[in-house]
């Protein structure tokens, strides 16, 4: 364009950050979902199990064993689902992207398309994850009604997840934590 004096100025291009769409959110919650359900077989059903036939020996019960060892790994698999998705998840918090994320080249940003903080990375954890973290509270003696919070929490995370379909482009959990998914490329932050 010209200048004022007729000169040619130069502007920058501009750039453009967009937030990504469902689709390859999805993707990368299919990959994690995938590790998750993996090692939570391998490790909850393998330790119930034991835990259950343990349990049987100790008892000095044979009969019922088979169904000791059985309980116990579905015990096993429902807690093993439970911890490792909430440790598995809060990669989240410590390096911005969940295996899944990172495979699909996703990030997870600020709303203005910055590197998000990591408080805002635990904000957002807490919020998603929510719960997974009250069904281990459910454990603890006197606390069975995080169970019912937990029902409402996934209720509340799930409806929130369709957000995301929004012009925003965030799920709920984003928007209190004003964040955002984009492209690693996209977001620029140089990892």
């Amino acid at each position: 364009m010209p200048g004022g004096d007729g000169n040619f100025a130069i502007e920058p291009r501009t750039r453009v950050t967009e937030r990504v769409g469902v689709g390859r959110r999805l993707a990368a919650v299919a990959v994690d979902g995938l590790i998750v359900a993996a090692a939570s077989v391998l490790v909850g059903i393998t330790a119930g199990g034991l835990f259950g036939s343990l349990t049987s020996d100790i008892a000095g019960q044979t009969d019922g064993f088979v169904d000791r060892a059985m309980l116990g790994a579905l015990f096993g698999l429902v807690a093993g689902f439970t911890a490792i998705g909430a440790v598995y998840f809060a990669l989240e918090v410590l390096t911005d992207a969940t295996p899944g994320k990172r495979a699909l080249g996703l990030v997870i940003g600020t709303e203005d398309a910055r590197p998000a903080a990591v408080g805002a990375r635990l904000a957002r954890y807490l919020v998603k994850c929510s719960p997974l973290l009250l069904g281990m509270l459910t454990a603890v003696p006197g606390f069975w009604f995080a169970a019912t919070l937990a029902l409402l929490a996934t209720t509340t995370i799930s409806v929130g997840g369709m957000m995301a379909l929004g012009p925003n482009r965030q799920a709920l959990h984003d928007v209190i934590a004003r964040t955002a998914v984009y492209r690693r490329a996209d977001l620029g932050d140089g990892s």
